[in-house]
């Protein structure tokens, strides 16, 4: 099945078998009774489970600390006279 233009694979519960589960109430809120989900493609999952475990590594760690502080939004007026960022600084007359 394709979704808003992505793979996703999605997995529908019969109400025979949720209908009768006494924990039914803390799994969905279906009026049909049943519980479904939307999951990524296999391959989709596996990508994101390692870039997950990547991130906890120092090396990777270190190179965000750089991207950060150089994607991280001004809070300066802006000088170059154009409208600056969302965050700004009233101008003084």
């Amino acid at each position: 099945m394709v979704c808003d233009g992505k793979p996703k694979v999605v997995v529908t519960f019969a109400s025979t078998d949720c209908l009768p589960c006494p924990a039914r109430q803390l799994c969905t809120i279906s009026k049909a009774g049943r519980r479904q989900l939307t999951v990524p493609p296999r391959e989709v999952h596996q990508l994101q489970t390692a870039a997950r475990e990547a991130e906890k590594t120092q090396d990777w760690q270190a190179r965000y600390v750089v991207r950060a502080g150089v994607e991280a939004p001004s809070t300066r007026p802006s000088t170059s006279g154009s409208a600056g960022p969302a965050i700004a600084f009233p101008r003084r007359s």
